[in-house]
């Protein structure tokens, strides 16, 4: 047997509480009073979110192909820097050697 057979048995179906007559009666009109005249605040335009997600889209999509078309650094052709060597002058050429030898990384001693 469940504890709140005899509640039950007690209180029946009626509910517990009451309400004062008329207490319902306007009801909107008090509230209107206690939180006043106001005027709602509209929410942000619908065209303004559209641009916002618009322009974020645009950036993402421009982002992804600069990356997908990029070139690396990995990718670099050697014919274009031996023309690019070639280029140079002489005394251009000699500085360039002279720092790479004395390049730290370069070295293993």
């Amino acid at each position: 047997m469940n504890s709140d057979d005899g509640i039950l048995s007690r209180v029946g179906h009626r509910m517990p509480y009451r309400i004062p007559d008329g207490f319902l009666d306007g009801l909107d009109d008090r509230i209107m009073q206690q939180i006043g005249n106001t005027e709602p605040v509209s929410p942000r335009p619908r065209w303004l979110a559209n641009a916002i997600y618009g322009i974020a889209a645009s950036i993402a999509v421009v982002a992804t192909v600069m990356h997908l078309t990029a070139k690396s650094d990995a990718e670099c052709d050697l014919a274009q820097v031996d023309a690019c060597f070639a280029q140079l002058t002489d005394n251009d050429r000699q500085f360039l050697i002279e720092v790479y030898q004395d390049e730290l990384f370069t070295e293993f001693e």
